[in-house]
């Protein structure tokens, strides 16, 4: 009786051993959206919300009818589960067909922000934007919002986890 328990108990030391965690972006759990499994439409490298510095993700839907939930997860640097939980509403915002929404990680002073990631620390790392559909285009840029605002620098914008070489 003590042998099979043995061969159990191994099995599973083995399996959690190869276990990988998480890694951000990658293979986080896709969030649900009103009740629909979200699709990883789009990455964001270099998000950053630190001192003056604030990331802002502007996204329109593209759809012809239906009205779509949008969502940016950020990440820390070190990877890891998201900093901001969209299932919550925080950081997600439902877009009507053909509307532009402006998702920000904090206050610019540059932009009429329709959302603000409530993030509970400063970030550097990355974003991940999903959404309930397909049909959606976005861009991102790092803002300074010093007093008017001195800087924007546009962030590059990846189709899931694949960028295409620089030509």
């Amino acid at each position: 009786m003590l042998l099979p328990a043995r061969i159990v108990l191994v099995a599973l030391a083995v399996a959690a051993a190869v276990t990988p965690a998480r890694a951000g972006i990658a293979d986080s759990p896709l969030p649900v959206l009103n009740g629909v499994r979200a699709k990883h439409l789009y990455s964001v490298p270099g998000v950053i919300r630190l001192g003056t510095f604030e990331t802002v993700f502007i996204c329109t839907s593209a759809e012809k009818e239906k009205t779509i939930r949008l969502g940016v997860e950020v990440f820390g640097g070190g990877g890891g589960a998201p900093q901001n939980d969209v299932e919550a509403g925080n950081g997600a915002i439902d877009l009507e067909a053909g509307d532009t929404a402006v998702i920000a990680t904090g206050e610019t002073g540059a932009f009429s922000e329709d959302e603000i990631i409530d993030l509970n620390t400063n970030a550097g790392g990355s974003a991940r934007i999903v959404a309930t559909s397909t049909n959606a285009i976005c861009t991102a840029m790092l803002v300074d919002f010093s007093a008017p605002p001195a800087a924007m620098v546009q962030l590059t914008i990846v189709a899931k986890t694949k960028q295409k070489a620089a030509n």
